[in-house]
């Protein structure tokens, strides 16, 4: 479970291959993926913006981009969380995943805070 802490923000990435949405023959493997933000700062936050790279073994780099997670721009209080699910497919066995939120603090400050890299593997490529 990848964790990483970027200017007082911790963000914390669970994933799972989900096989009923995936389709191998037609070359579709999704991933759920749980993330979990704490922030360990001394002010609230605001998750503005998200910016995810999903990168697969055969070079594809797809980049989603917007406003919030979800369709919400949640308010973290200090020492607080706030964790959502979500997912998203590539086209092979093999790929990754990174990302970056942009945070606003009360003073209306932003700051870019890193989601760790994370792996997207197909159970069967293990074996």
């Amino acid at each position: 479970m990848p964790i990483l802490v970027t200017k007082g923000v911790e963000i914390k990435v669970v994933t799972a291959f989900s096989r009923q949405d995936s389709s191998l023959l037609n070359e579709r493997f999704v991933f759920r993926y749980h993330v979990t933000i704490t922030n360990k700062n001394s002010f609230a936050i605001r998750l503005l913006k998200r910016k995810w790279q999903i990168f697969d073994s055969i070079g594809t780099i797809n980049v989603v981009q917007g406003d919030g997670v979800i369709g919400k721009t949640p308010l973290i209080e200090p020492g607080q969380s706030y964790s959502y699910s979500s997912w998203s497919h590539i086209k092979t066995e093999v790929g990754e995943m990174q990302g970056a939120y942009l945070m606003e603090k009360d003073s209306g400050d932003t700051f870019w805070v890193a989601i760790p890299v994370f792996q997207l593997i197909y159970p069967g490529k293990l074996n």
